[in-house]
Protein backbone atom coordinates (compact mmCIF):
# COMPACT_ATOMS: atom_id res chain seq x y z
CA UNK A 1 0.00 0.00 0.00
CA UNK A 2 2.98 2.45 0.69
CA UNK A 3 3.92 1.80 -2.76
CA UNK A 4 0.35 2.14 -4.56
CA UNK A 5 -1.14 4.42 -2.49
CA UNK A 6 1.22 7.14 -1.03
CA UNK A 7 -1.40 9.37 -0.46
CA UNK A 8 -4.99 8.95 0.68
CA UNK A 9 -6.94 5.81 0.13
CA UNK A 10 -10.20 5.27 0.74
CA UNK A 11 -10.85 1.60 1.01
CA UNK A 12 -13.94 1.07 0.16
CA UNK A 13 -14.55 -2.62 1.99
CA UNK A 14 -14.51 -0.75 5.58
CA UNK A 15 -15.79 2.98 3.83
CA UNK A 16 -12.47 4.23 5.38
CA UNK A 17 -9.92 6.43 4.56
CA UNK A 18 -6.18 5.22 5.57
CA UNK A 19 -3.00 6.62 5.34
CA UNK A 20 0.59 4.41 5.04
CA UNK A 21 3.51 6.25 4.21
CA UNK A 22 5.55 8.86 6.38
CA UNK A 23 4.91 11.95 4.75
CA UNK A 24 1.00 10.95 4.28
CA UNK A 25 0.88 10.00 8.42
CA UNK A 26 2.29 13.61 9.27
CA UNK A 27 0.41 15.18 6.55
CA UNK A 28 -2.96 14.05 8.39
CA UNK A 29 -1.73 13.97 12.33
CA UNK A 30 -0.68 17.77 11.43
CA UNK A 31 -3.43 18.88 10.03
CA UNK A 32 -6.06 18.53 12.87
CA UNK A 33 -8.74 20.84 11.43
CA UNK A 34 -9.57 18.18 9.06
CA UNK A 35 -9.03 14.90 10.77
CA UNK A 36 -10.17 15.29 14.16
CA UNK A 37 -9.45 13.40 17.26
CA UNK A 38 -13.26 13.78 18.49
CA UNK A 39 -13.69 10.22 17.83
CA UNK A 40 -17.30 8.36 19.03
CA UNK A 41 -16.73 6.21 21.58
CA UNK A 42 -18.73 2.81 21.78
CA UNK A 43 -21.90 4.14 23.71
CA UNK A 44 -22.89 0.81 25.34
CA UNK A 45 -19.29 0.84 27.46
CA UNK A 46 -18.90 3.09 30.38
CA UNK A 47 -15.82 5.27 28.72
CA UNK A 48 -13.61 6.84 30.79
CA UNK A 49 -11.03 8.66 28.48
CA UNK A 50 -14.48 10.41 27.01
CA UNK A 51 -13.29 14.12 28.21
CA UNK A 52 -9.43 13.83 27.64
CA UNK A 53 -6.85 15.36 25.73
CA UNK A 54 -6.58 11.98 23.77
CA UNK A 55 -9.72 12.71 21.96
CA UNK A 56 -10.82 16.42 21.89
CA UNK A 57 -9.58 19.05 20.18
CA UNK A 58 -8.36 22.70 20.13
CA UNK A 59 -8.92 24.74 22.23
CA UNK A 60 -9.82 22.54 24.77
CA UNK A 61 -7.05 20.34 24.01
CA UNK A 62 -4.08 22.68 24.15
CA UNK A 63 -5.66 24.31 27.35
CA UNK A 64 -6.05 20.43 29.24
CA UNK A 65 -2.92 19.39 27.81
CA UNK A 66 -1.05 22.45 30.12
CA UNK A 67 -2.44 21.14 33.33
CA UNK A 68 0.13 18.37 32.94
CA UNK A 69 2.38 19.39 30.20
CA UNK A 70 5.23 20.85 32.75
CA UNK A 71 5.72 17.40 34.75
CA UNK A 72 6.08 15.41 31.87
CA UNK A 73 8.90 17.19 30.00
CA UNK A 74 12.59 15.08 30.23
CA UNK A 75 13.97 17.52 32.87
CA UNK A 76 11.08 16.64 35.13
CA UNK A 77 11.04 13.18 34.31
CA UNK A 78 14.86 12.33 34.63
CA UNK A 79 14.47 12.60 38.43
CA UNK A 80 12.35 9.96 38.82
CA UNK A 81 15.10 7.73 37.38
CA UNK A 82 16.60 6.60 40.99
CA UNK A 83 13.05 5.29 41.91
CA UNK A 84 12.28 3.44 39.04
CA UNK A 85 15.90 1.85 39.23
CA UNK A 86 14.41 0.46 43.05
CA UNK A 87 11.25 -0.58 41.75
CA UNK A 88 12.69 -2.43 39.11
CA UNK A 89 14.85 -4.10 41.26
CA UNK A 90 12.62 -5.01 43.89
CA UNK A 91 10.52 -6.71 41.15
CA UNK A 92 13.63 -9.06 39.79
CA UNK A 93 14.73 -9.98 43.16
CA UNK A 94 11.01 -11.70 43.75
CA UNK A 95 11.97 -13.81 40.38
CA UNK A 96 15.55 -14.41 40.52
CA UNK A 97 15.42 -17.19 42.47
CA UNK A 98 13.16 -18.74 40.29
CA UNK A 99 15.66 -18.39 36.75
CA UNK A 100 12.58 -17.75 34.70
CA UNK A 101 9.72 -15.47 34.64
CA UNK A 102 6.97 -13.96 32.36
CA UNK A 103 8.49 -10.93 31.33
CA UNK A 104 5.00 -9.56 30.82
CA UNK A 105 3.04 -10.17 34.25
CA UNK A 106 6.18 -10.40 36.13
CA UNK A 107 7.83 -7.63 35.17
CA UNK A 108 6.88 -5.15 31.89
CA UNK A 109 3.20 -4.83 33.44
CA UNK A 110 4.17 -4.22 37.15
CA UNK A 111 6.67 -1.40 36.82
CA UNK A 112 4.51 0.91 34.85
CA UNK A 113 1.69 0.50 36.63
CA UNK A 114 3.31 1.08 40.17
CA UNK A 115 5.31 4.07 38.92
CA UNK A 116 1.75 5.70 37.79
CA UNK A 117 -0.18 4.84 40.73
CA UNK A 118 2.58 6.09 42.86
CA UNK A 119 2.73 9.74 40.68
CA UNK A 120 -0.82 9.73 41.12
CA UNK A 121 -1.38 9.10 45.03
CA UNK A 122 -3.02 5.82 44.93
CA UNK A 123 -2.45 3.57 48.06
CA UNK A 124 0.21 0.54 47.25
CA UNK A 125 -2.93 -1.47 48.31
CA UNK A 126 -5.68 -0.54 45.32
CA UNK A 127 -2.70 -1.75 42.51
CA UNK A 128 -4.15 -5.25 41.92
CA UNK A 129 -7.60 -3.51 40.85
CA UNK A 130 -5.66 -0.85 39.18
CA UNK A 131 -4.07 -3.67 37.11
CA UNK A 132 -7.41 -5.39 36.84
CA UNK A 133 -9.37 -2.44 35.25
CA UNK A 134 -6.82 -1.57 32.52
CA UNK A 135 -6.41 -4.97 31.28
CA UNK A 136 -10.71 -4.97 31.26
CA UNK A 137 -11.16 -1.55 29.85
CA UNK A 138 -7.85 -1.59 26.80
CA UNK A 139 -9.38 -5.33 25.66
CA UNK A 140 -11.28 -5.35 22.33
CA UNK A 141 -11.10 -8.28 20.41
CA UNK A 142 -12.93 -11.19 22.74
CA UNK A 143 -15.26 -14.49 21.43
CA UNK A 144 -17.87 -12.92 23.65
CA UNK A 145 -18.49 -9.60 22.28
CA UNK A 146 -22.12 -9.01 25.08
CA UNK A 147 -19.34 -10.37 27.84
CA UNK A 148 -16.73 -7.65 27.25
CA UNK A 149 -18.95 -4.84 27.28
CA UNK A 150 -20.56 -6.18 30.36
CA UNK A 151 -17.07 -5.94 31.76
CA UNK A 152 -15.74 -3.10 30.40
CA UNK A 153 -19.21 -1.39 31.62
CA UNK A 154 -18.43 -2.74 34.91
CA UNK A 155 -14.41 -2.13 35.31
CA UNK A 156 -15.19 1.50 34.03
CA UNK A 157 -18.15 2.28 36.51
CA UNK A 158 -15.47 0.65 39.17
CA UNK A 159 -12.76 3.02 38.48
CA UNK A 160 -14.85 5.94 38.25
CA UNK A 161 -16.48 5.57 41.68
CA UNK A 162 -12.98 5.00 42.61
CA UNK A 163 -11.66 7.93 41.83
CA UNK A 164 -14.67 10.34 42.91
CA UNK A 165 -13.68 8.93 46.36
CA UNK A 166 -9.56 9.77 45.65
CA UNK A 167 -10.62 13.46 44.12
CA UNK A 168 -13.41 14.34 46.76
CA UNK A 169 -10.34 13.70 49.42
CA UNK A 170 -7.85 15.91 47.34
CA UNK A 171 -10.21 18.39 47.41
CA UNK A 172 -10.39 18.78 51.18
CA UNK A 173 -6.69 17.46 51.46
CA UNK A 174 -4.68 17.92 48.29
CA UNK A 175 -1.06 16.31 48.67
CA UNK A 176 2.00 16.30 46.67
CA UNK A 177 0.95 14.11 43.57
CA UNK A 178 -0.55 14.33 40.14
CA UNK A 179 -4.38 14.03 41.05
CA UNK A 180 -4.44 16.81 43.82
CA UNK A 181 -2.46 18.73 40.61
CA UNK A 182 -5.56 18.17 38.72
CA UNK A 183 -8.04 18.43 41.29
CA UNK A 184 -6.80 22.17 42.04
CA UNK A 185 -6.09 23.45 38.61
CA UNK A 186 -8.02 25.72 36.88
CA UNK A 187 -8.00 27.03 33.34
CA UNK A 188 -8.76 31.10 33.04
CA UNK A 189 -10.01 30.65 36.85
CA UNK A 190 -12.36 27.64 35.90
CA UNK A 191 -11.71 24.40 37.52
CA UNK A 192 -11.80 21.43 35.75
CA UNK A 193 -15.05 19.40 35.75
CA UNK A 194 -14.74 15.85 37.02
CA UNK A 195 -15.39 14.08 33.70
CA UNK A 196 -11.58 15.72 32.98
CA UNK A 197 -10.39 15.32 36.16
CA UNK A 198 -10.43 11.55 35.98
CA UNK A 199 -9.49 11.78 32.68
CA UNK A 200 -5.96 12.65 33.63
CA UNK A 201 -5.55 9.24 35.30
CA UNK A 202 -7.56 6.90 33.30
CA UNK A 203 -5.42 8.34 29.86
CA UNK A 204 -2.11 7.49 32.29
CA UNK A 205 -2.98 4.39 33.92
CA UNK A 206 -4.30 2.70 30.31
CA UNK A 207 -2.91 4.33 27.62
CA UNK A 208 0.36 5.51 29.24
CA UNK A 209 0.77 2.26 31.39
CA UNK A 210 -0.04 -0.66 28.33
CA UNK A 211 2.65 1.15 25.76
CA UNK A 212 5.22 1.30 28.17
CA UNK A 213 4.31 -2.28 29.01
CA UNK A 214 4.91 -3.21 25.37
CA UNK A 215 7.76 -1.43 24.91
CA UNK A 216 9.41 -2.97 27.10
CA UNK A 217 8.31 -6.51 26.24
CA UNK A 218 8.76 -5.84 22.10
CA UNK A 219 12.47 -4.47 23.33
CA UNK A 220 13.46 -7.80 24.92
CA UNK A 221 11.59 -9.59 22.18
CA UNK A 222 13.05 -7.86 19.04
CA UNK A 223 16.43 -8.45 21.01
CA UNK A 224 16.37 -12.57 21.13
CA UNK A 225 14.68 -12.46 17.86
CA UNK A 226 16.98 -10.38 15.89
CA UNK A 227 20.28 -10.39 17.40
CA UNK A 228 20.59 -11.95 21.09
CA UNK A 229 24.58 -11.15 21.28
CA UNK A 230 22.95 -7.39 22.15
CA UNK A 231 21.79 -8.72 25.27
CA UNK A 232 25.64 -8.61 26.96
CA UNK A 233 26.64 -5.63 24.16
CA UNK A 234 24.26 -3.20 25.62
CA UNK A 235 24.37 -4.41 29.20
CA UNK A 236 26.17 -1.23 31.02
CA UNK A 237 25.79 0.98 27.47
CA UNK A 238 23.56 3.42 28.76
CA UNK A 239 23.45 6.06 25.80
CA UNK A 240 23.56 2.70 22.89
CA UNK A 241 20.78 1.28 24.86
CA UNK A 242 18.49 4.44 24.47
CA UNK A 243 19.13 4.24 20.40
CA UNK A 244 18.40 0.52 19.95
CA UNK A 245 15.00 1.12 22.34
CA UNK A 246 14.50 3.87 19.93
CA UNK A 247 14.87 1.98 16.69
CA UNK A 248 12.45 -0.74 18.70
CA UNK A 249 9.59 1.98 18.75
CA UNK A 250 10.25 2.12 14.82
CA UNK A 251 10.44 -1.20 13.91
CA UNK A 252 8.01 -2.64 16.46
CA UNK A 253 5.61 0.13 16.68
CA UNK A 254 3.80 -1.09 20.26
CA UNK A 255 0.97 1.42 19.24
CA UNK A 256 0.18 0.70 14.96
CA UNK A 257 -2.05 2.98 14.66
CA UNK A 258 -4.68 5.87 15.33
CA UNK A 259 -7.58 6.97 14.08
CA UNK A 260 -9.10 10.10 13.10
CA UNK A 261 -12.63 11.66 11.94
CA UNK A 262 -12.68 13.98 8.61
CA UNK A 263 -14.37 16.89 9.62
CA UNK A 264 -14.64 18.76 6.30
CA UNK A 265 -14.47 18.23 2.45
CA UNK A 266 -11.40 19.26 1.01
CA UNK A 267 -8.66 17.70 -1.19
CA UNK A 268 -5.25 16.22 0.88
CA UNK A 269 -2.43 15.03 -0.98
CA UNK A 270 -4.42 14.68 -4.07
CA UNK A 271 -7.15 13.23 -2.75
CA UNK A 272 -10.65 14.35 -2.06
CA UNK A 273 -11.88 13.26 1.45
CA UNK A 274 -15.71 13.76 2.19
CA UNK A 275 -16.97 14.63 5.79
CA UNK A 276 -18.02 12.31 9.21
CA UNK A 277 -15.45 9.15 7.23
CA UNK A 278 -12.76 7.42 9.67
CA UNK A 279 -9.22 7.32 8.58
CA UNK A 280 -6.87 5.14 10.11
CA UNK A 281 -3.73 6.70 10.39
CA UNK A 282 -0.80 3.17 9.85
CA UNK A 283 1.73 4.88 12.46
CA UNK A 284 3.80 1.10 11.95
CA UNK A 285 3.75 0.89 8.29
CA UNK A 286 4.92 4.70 8.15
CA UNK A 287 7.80 3.54 10.61
CA UNK A 288 8.99 0.96 8.01
CA UNK A 289 8.95 3.32 4.68
CA UNK A 290 11.60 2.75 2.93
CA UNK A 291 11.52 6.37 1.51
CA UNK A 292 11.97 7.58 4.58
CA UNK A 293 14.40 5.38 6.44
CA UNK A 294 17.18 3.37 4.86
CA UNK A 295 16.99 -0.87 5.01
CA UNK A 296 13.36 0.65 6.59
CA UNK A 297 12.73 -3.77 6.92
CA UNK A 298 15.95 -3.97 9.02
CA UNK A 299 16.28 -3.91 12.60
CA UNK A 300 19.17 -1.08 12.83
CA UNK A 301 20.28 -1.06 16.54
CA UNK A 302 22.34 1.84 16.46
CA UNK A 303 19.78 3.63 13.54
CA UNK A 304 21.23 7.16 13.40
CA UNK A 305 19.53 9.59 12.99
CA UNK A 306 15.45 8.13 13.44
CA UNK A 307 12.77 10.25 12.90
CA UNK A 308 10.07 7.61 13.85
CA UNK A 309 6.64 8.32 14.61
CA UNK A 310 6.11 5.69 17.47
CA UNK A 311 4.89 8.32 19.48
CA UNK A 312 2.82 10.35 17.13
CA UNK A 313 3.21 13.36 15.90
CA UNK A 314 1.64 16.95 15.90
CA UNK A 315 -0.56 18.15 18.91
CA UNK A 316 -1.40 14.52 19.65
CA UNK A 317 2.48 13.23 20.40
CA UNK A 318 2.56 11.03 23.27
CA UNK A 319 2.40 13.43 26.62
CA UNK A 320 4.37 10.59 28.76
CA UNK A 321 6.71 9.48 25.82
CA UNK A 322 9.60 10.92 27.72
CA UNK A 323 8.35 8.87 31.18
CA UNK A 324 7.95 5.29 28.79
CA UNK A 325 11.74 5.76 27.06
CA UNK A 326 12.95 6.17 30.56
CA UNK A 327 10.92 3.54 32.04
CA UNK A 328 12.11 1.43 29.59
CA UNK A 329 15.57 2.26 29.55
CA UNK A 330 15.69 1.42 33.08
CA UNK A 331 13.60 -1.42 33.08
CA UNK A 332 15.86 -3.33 29.97
CA UNK A 333 19.52 -2.21 31.78
CA UNK A 334 18.73 -3.56 35.21
CA UNK A 335 17.17 -7.15 32.82
CA UNK A 336 20.81 -6.87 31.65
CA UNK A 337 22.72 -6.28 34.19
CA UNK A 338 20.99 -8.18 36.54
CA UNK A 339 21.03 -11.38 34.67
CA UNK A 340 23.55 -13.53 32.66
CA UNK A 341 22.46 -15.85 29.96
CA UNK A 342 19.16 -14.95 29.18
CA UNK A 343 16.80 -17.08 26.98
CA UNK A 344 13.48 -15.51 25.72
CA UNK A 345 11.52 -18.21 23.99
CA UNK A 346 9.77 -16.30 21.02
CA UNK A 347 8.87 -19.58 19.16
CA UNK A 348 5.11 -19.37 19.87
CA UNK A 349 3.62 -15.93 20.35
CA UNK A 350 0.31 -15.40 21.80
CA UNK A 351 -0.74 -11.52 20.20
CA UNK A 352 -2.44 -9.47 22.61
CA UNK A 353 -6.46 -9.55 22.03
CA UNK A 354 -6.16 -5.55 21.47
CA UNK A 355 -6.13 -3.59 18.30
CA UNK A 356 -4.92 -0.59 20.08
CA UNK A 357 -1.78 -2.72 20.74
CA UNK A 358 1.49 -3.78 19.19
CA UNK A 359 2.49 -6.99 21.52
CA UNK A 360 2.39 -10.17 23.03
CA UNK A 361 0.63 -11.29 25.96
CA UNK A 362 3.25 -13.38 27.42
CA UNK A 363 7.07 -13.71 27.19
CA UNK A 364 8.51 -16.81 29.22
CA UNK A 365 12.47 -15.60 29.79
CA UNK A 366 15.07 -17.88 31.15
CA UNK A 367 18.15 -16.01 33.16
CA UNK A 368 21.38 -17.56 35.71
CA UNK A 369 21.08 -15.30 38.67
CA UNK A 370 24.39 -14.11 39.85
Amino acid sequence: MRETSPGIHYNTDQDRYEVFTWDAVRTVLEDWETFSSDTELPTDRMNVLDDTIFNIDPPRHPELRDVANDFFRPSEIQPLESRIRSLATELLDEVEDDGEMDLVADFAIPLPIIVIAELLGIPEDDRSDFRSWCRSLTRIRTEDETELIDEQAAAGQEFATYMYEIIEERKQNPRDDLISRFVHADIDGDPLTFSEIIGFPALLLIAGNITTTGLITNTVRTFAEEDPSLFDELAGNASALETAIEEVARYQSSVPAVSRTVTRQTTVLETTVEPGKPVIVWLASANRDSGRFDDAETFVPDRHPNPHIGYGHGIHTCLGASLARLETKVAVSQLLSRFDDLSVDCSTPDPIWNTFMHGVERLPVEFEAP
